[in-house]
C-alpha cells in the first residue's frame, strides 16, 4: 500500500509540474524539435526511479540511480517553489484583488523563471556539497544508577548506506574523526549497506576503514532495514517480505573488521553496562523470521545495572521505557535528510532526531553518516554522535 500511495503522489506532482513547464515551453520555445527533445528528457527523468528496479546490478544501475536521485532532488525544490508561487498568485489575485493578467506577461515569466532556477540550483548545489562533510554532534546524559564505570564516552554512528552513493572515502574520514574523539565504545545503529553488496565500491578498503576504528571496549553493530538484498521501486521493496535476506558478504565485512554483531543479542560491558542489540523492526534480515521480543531479550538482564538498547529505528520507545531501559540509541530517520522532509519526519516519530526524555529513559537519535536516495543534505548534517554518559 505504501508504494502505491508513493507512486500516486509522485505521479500527481509530476503532472502538476509538467503542466506548468508545458505552459512556459509553449509560450517561449518556438522550435518544434526543441520542444520534443525537452519533453523526451522530462519523460526519461520521470521514469528513471522506476527503471532502477529492473536493471541488474552493474555500472548502468549506478548511473541510473544517480540520475533518478538527482531528479528527485530537483523535483523536490521545484515543487516547493511552484507551490509557493501558486500561493503568492492566490494572495495577489484573491486577497489584494490585483488583475491576474500580470502573471501572463513575458516580464513576469522571465523574472519567476530566474528566481526559480536560482532557488532550485542553490538548494541542490548546497545539498550536494554539504552531505559529504561529516560533523561531530555531542550530548551529555546521566543514568541514575551506580556503576563501576564512572564515565562512558560513546560514539554512535548509523546509516552509512554503503553502495550507490557512499564509498570507502567517507568511511575513512568517519573512522579518523571517531578516533580523534577517543571513545570508550563505538555503536553502529544499522543501515550499513544500501540494499546491495554488489554496489559497494571497494570491500577491502571499506573493511580496512571500519577495522581502523579504535576504542576501549570495541565496536558493536546491529543491522537496519536496508541491510538486505532486495529490488526497490521508488525506494520501496517490490519483493515479498519473506524474500528479504541479507547478503552474507555484509556480515563478512563486519566480522573481518573486528565488529561484534549484536542482532537480538545482549552483551555486558566490563561486567557493568548492558547493551541490548535489536534486529530491525521491519526487515530482520532473514525472510519471514521475526525479531525477538524485548521480554525474551531481557530474561537474564540485571536491571540494577545500566541498560542501553541499540536499535536501528526509534520505535516503541515508551515500551522500552516501561521495562526500565535507561537509554535507547537509534538512527534510521536521517533527521529528514533534506528540507521539507525535515518537517515531515517530526510527525512520524516520538523522537525523530536528537536527545529526548521518554518517560525517564534517554532517547538519542543520530542523523547518520551517509544518506539514502538523493545525494543532498539540506537542514541536516552527516554526523558522528558523541555521548558523554555519566552515572550516579
Amino acid at each position: 500500500m505504501t508504494i502505491v500511495l508513493y507512486i500516486f503522489a509522485y505521479t500527481l506532482i509530476n503532472i502538476y509540474l509538467f503542466r506548468k513547464v508545458k505552459k512556459s515551453i509553449d509560450n517561449d520555445v518556438k522550435n518544434h524539435n526543441l520542444k520534443v527533445f525537452i519533453y523526451f528528457i522530462l519523460l526519461i527523468l520521470f521514469v528513471s526511479p522506476a527503471v532502477n528496479a529492473f536493471l541488474r546490478s552493474s555500472d548502468l544501475e549506478k548511473i541510473s540511480h544517480a540520475i533518478s536521485f538527482f531528479y528527485i532532488s530537483v523535483l523536490t525544490y521545484t515543487s516547493v517553489i511552484a507551490i509557493v508561487s501558486d500561493i503568492v498568485k492566490l494572495i495577489i489575485n484573491k486577497v489584494l484583488k490585483k488583475d491576474k493578467s500580470i502573471f501572463e506577461t513575458k516580464k513576469y515569466r522571465y523574472i519567476s523563471a530566474v528566481i526559480s532556477i536560482l532557488f532550485i540550483s542553490s538548494c541542490v548545489s548546497y545539498g550536494i556539497a554539504h552531505y559529504s562533510k561529516i560533523t561531530v554532534k555531542s550530548y551529555s546524559a546521566v543514568i541514575n544508577k551506580e556503576c563501576n564505570i564512572k564515565n562512558l564516552k560513546i560514539a554512535l554512528v548509523a546509516d552509512f548506506h554503503l553502495g550507490y552513493t557512499i564509498g570507502y572515502e567517507m568511511m575513512e574520514e568517519m573512522a579518523e574523526k571517531i578516533n580523534n574523539e577517543n571513545p570508550d565504545i563505538v555503536l553502529i545503529a544499522g543501515d550499513i549497506f544500501d540494499n546491495s553488496a554488489i554496489a559497494v565500491d571497494d570491500f577491502g578498503k571499506c573493511t580496512e576503514a571500519l577495522a581502523s576504528i579504535k576504542s576501549k571496549y570495541g565496536t558493536y553493530a546491529i543491522f537496519g532495514n536496508h541491510d538486505v538484498k532486495e529490488k526497490l521501486l521508488f525506494g520501496f521493496s517490490i519483493e515479498e517480505f519473506k524474500s528479504d535476506y541479507r547478503d552474507e558478504r555484509m556480515e563478512t565485512m563486519l566480522n573481518n573488521a573486528g565488529i561484534t554483531i549484536l542482532d537480538d543479542k545482549v552483551t555486558l560491558i566490563d561486567n557493568s553496562i548492558y547493551i541490548i542489540g535489536r534486529k530491525d523492526y521491519s526487515k530482520p534480515g532473514f525472510g519471514s523470521e521475526k525479531r525477538k521480543s524485548l521480554d525474551e531479550l531481557i530474561t537474564d538482564v540485571d536491571f540494577s545495572k545500566p541498560v542501553i538498547i541499540l536499535e536501528h529505528e526509534p520505535k516503541e520507545l515508551e515500551i522500552a521505557a516501561s521495562y526500565g531501559v535507561d537509554m535507547h540509541l537509534a538512527g534510521h530517520t536521517h533527521a529528514g535528510q533534506f528540507f521539507p522532509l525535515t518537517l515531515a519526519v517530526q510527525l512520524v516519530y516520538k523522537n525523530a532526531y536528537g536527545i529526548k526524555d521518554i518517560n525517564g529513559m534517554t532517547s538519542i537519535v543520530t542523523s547518520g553518516v551517509g544518506l539514502y536516495g538523493p545525494q543532498i543534505r539540506v537542514g541536516t548534517n552527516s554526523e558522528i554522535t558523541m555521548i558523554n554518559l555519566s552515572f550516579k
